[in-house]
């Protein structure tokens, strides 16, 4: 799942606010489609909090309420929702919980702020971008917060970490080349392949749990819009043609549909459209709300809708 070094502006200036005061599975059958929802960042009660909603835009609820900071949120196969988070006086840490929002652990606690997890398809593991070591680079980590360690190691911005469907590659982006790329590697930080090759941005890259593409985010056409590619970097395809800005794509569980942040009716608001691109329609709809960050997934047959 998915975010951009573009975040880490921001994240920058809240950090220093803060300081102040193997594989996960081999099965990688799609989930039935019964309890999917969409976990998404939402300011409409004030501050950006976590929100979950149906595809079908029916049943939005808060999930969390922090001080200072919250944002990139992943949901994991058995529903768990990982995500940045701070209070104010804390640096900005990955917090676990369920799908209902209960059992909100603390991951992660560095001065350098740790952002952007990702969820490995077996549940066992997170990937994330932290700036711990002076510089933004892709940690991995078990689910319990234990055995972080570190990826990458460039002068770069290495962002927006993404689990392949059978845990053996990540994508992220990095600005190693100069400007953001979409880059692979596999699970232990080595065989690093480049997909994106151009002057423009790409980045927020997202695997479908097929297996068989990748969905991202790129400015190349002049406007920010939701492209997808074959896992090679391949057959490179635009999903989305709008004078808005399109991004932070992610893939329905089945792999058929990509929910995204679009500003093309005004405030941000999260939509839907066929993994063709046909067929767009929105599914957040609070009035004055900018709502962002998507993440599709399922949540067990068990868990306590509210």
């Amino acid at each position: 799942m998915r975010r951009d070094w573009r975040c880490w502006l921001l994240k920058g200036f809240l950090l220093a606010v803060c300081t102040v005061s193997g594989c996960d599975s081999d099965d990688i059958t799609p989930p039935p489609p019964g309890n999917q929802f969409i976990v998404f960042i939402s300011n409409r009660e004030g501050s950006n909090q976590v929100y979950t909603i149906t595809p079908e835009g029916a049943n939005p609820s808060r999930l969390t309420n922090h001080s200072l900071f919250v944002g990139s949120p992943s949901v994991g196969p058995q529903g768990r929702i990982a995500f940045a988070a701070a209070n104010i006086g804390q640096n900005i840490g990955i917090v676990l919980m369920e799908a209902d929002g209960s059992n909100q652990r603390r991951l992660t606690d560095t001065p350098g702020g740790d952002v952007e997890p990702d969820i490995g398809p077996g549940g066992q593991e997170i990937v994330f971008a932290s700036g711990r070591d002076g510089n933004n680079e892709i940690y991995r980590m078990n689910i319990d917060g234990s055995g972080q360690t570190r990826l990458t190691n460039n002068l770069a911005v290495d962002s927006a970490p993404s689990f392949s469907p059978d845990g053996q590659r990540i994508a992220f982006v990095s600005t190693r080349d100069t400007n953001a790329e979409i880059y692979t590697m596999n699970r232990d930080g080595i065989e690093l392949v480049r997909l994106t090759e151009n002057d423009a941005f790409d980045g927020s890259p997202d695997y479908s749990p097929d297996g068989q593409r990748i969905a991202f985010t790129s400015d190349r056409d002049g406007d920010l819009d939701i492209f997808i590619m074959n896992t090679d970097g391949s057959n490179v395809v635009r999903l989305t043609d709008d004078p808005a800005g399109d991004d932070f794509p992610s893939f329905s569980p089945d792999s058929t549909q990509v929910a995204f942040a679009s500003s093309r009716e005004g405030a941000t608001a999260i939509f839907i459209m066929n993994a063709d691109g046909t067929n767009v329609r929105r599914v957040t709809t609070a009035p004055l709300a900018n709502d962002t960050d998507p993440s599709w997934g399922t949540r067990p047959a068990a868990a306590f809708v509210r």
